[in-house]
């Protein structure tokens, strides 16, 4: 495997930010409404199990609204290429040694997510990194991975050629 090809990717973090908490937010709310029931119960007062049901339901509600793809929201400006001895960012060669490179893969777009707060939660394939030593300068660069076999490749490019991952 001679090259490695993908885009670079530019996170506008308010956005991403805004929907992750519009996404958590029901979430949240249901916990403080269940704790709420909690203190009622303890106070031994009549309505606390309908704040309890209410809390329940609003906290399912908020898992609902959490499960899905992990909200990444951005541009890809420039095509990334990864050659045995040169970086293309876009039409611009920049030689390296490969050991400033340094690769760091999250995970691919459609990955499963280990957790306990929502059903499911899978990865936006925008969260890897690249991190380029160039003269006295370090450069850290997320970059896209479109799916498992786009994964793979990008390994099996790293072990052949000698990069760090």
């Amino acid at each position: 495997m001679d090259e490695f090809s993908t885009y670079i990717f530019k996170e506008n973090e308010v956005m991403t930010n805004n929907e992750r908490v519009r996404k958590e937010r029901p979430y949240y709310i249901g916990i403080l409404i269940f704790l709420v029931s909690v203190v009622l119960y303890l106070l031994d007062l009549d309505y606390a199990i309908h704040f309890f049901v209410v809390g329940y339901i609003v906290l399912f509600i908020g898992q609902i609204t959490m499960s899905g793809r992990v909200p990444s929201i951005g541009h890809r400006p420039l095509t990334l290429k990864l050659t045995k001895d040169s970086i293309y960012l876009g039409k611009e060669r920049l030689e390296i040694n490969k050991e400033d490179v340094n690769i760091r893969i999250v995970g691919y777009k459609g990955q499963g997510i280990n957790q306990r707060t929502a059903f499911y939660q899978a990865h936006s394939g925008n969260d890897n990194l690249m991190k380029i030593k160039y003269g006295d300068k370090v450069t850290e660069l997320k970059f896209v991975l479109e799916s498992e076999t786009h994964k793979d490749n990008l390994i099996r490019f790293c072990k052949e050629n000698g990069f760090r991952i």
